[in-house]
């Protein structure tokens, strides 16, 4: 189990067994009257530890989001940018646009049957096929130069570093995860807003468990789901390879010319 795991179940079991913890000692333990003497503390305090909370699910949840977001731009761009590529090679009518679009379908096919299982693992192994290096060779190549003019190799050249641009925007967010300093912060906080929803009902039991049970289902859950889909390429709603396969469709049927 990894670092980052191991301390969110830290923190599951801790946001489960501390709210109990807090009703024994302040209803059943020969400590209650001296817990209960805190009673009294200042709303506006209170209240101060809660929009703390709320202001950083609030920032952990837009980042969390927000990388999804780009993930699925990122990918969108990618899949789009190899059909324009595959699509101005095939009007070549040559050998060598045919073989850029063979570059690219096998860019393809590694992406999506290999690349992309492994977005989000650590150690991950880059292949050959995820290389760009020989569709770029090919645009620039004397032969592809002769049968086109130099704008248009120009403008596939861009393409070429647009479709780079966007694979390493996908690698980038896969492997930069938030930092786990942000989590443990979170966490933290969530620790104290429970203990604050503790002090806040001291003198009556089943108020206090009433608040303990609501502040757990509006927290705990949600910390945790923000956590599962920190990466936008694993966790419940992972970003797909669906751009990719539909240019390699596009290739496809243009190989079948």
């Amino acid at each position: 189990m990894s670092d980052d795991k191991l301390a969110l179940l830290i923190f599951v079991v801790l946001t489960i067994t501390a709210p109990v913890i807090f009703v024994y000692l302040t209803h059943s333990s020969p400590w209650s009257a001296s817990i209960k003497s805190c009673n009294g503390l200042a709303g506006p305090f209170l209240s101060s530890v809660f929009l703390v909370f709320g202001l950083n699910l609030v920032f952990l949840a837009n980042e969390v989001w927000g990388a999804h977001d780009r993930a699925r731009a990122a990918a969108a761009l990618e899949g789009d940018t190899l059909r324009n590529i595959a699509r101005a090679a095939s009007g070549l009518k040559s050998s060598v646009g045919r073989s850029i679009v063979e570059a690219l379908n096998r860019y393809d096919l590694y992406t999506i049957n290999e690349d992309w299982s492994q977005l989000g693992r650590p150690n991950r192994t880059y292949g050959e096929g995820g290389s760009l290096a020989d569709v770029t060779v090919l645009i620039g190549s004397a032969d592809f130069a002769a049968l086109t003019a130099p704008t248009v190799q120009s403008q596939l050249l861009n393409q070429i570093n647009n479709l780079r641009s966007a694979r390493n925007i996908r690698y980038a967010l896969a492997e930069d995860q938030l930092n786990p300093v942000k989590w443990y912060f979170a966490y933290f906080i969530d620790i104290v807003a429970i203990l604050t929803v503790g002090f806040g009902h001291l003198q009556g039991r089943r108020p206090q468990i009433v608040a303990f049970v609501l502040f757990f289902t509006v927290s705990t859950p949600t910390l945790v789901l923000l956590n599962t889909q920190a990466n936008p390429f694993r966790g419940l709603v992972p970003v797909a390879p669906t751009a990719i396969q539909l240019a390699l469709d596009h290739s496809n049927t243009l190989l079948k010319r």
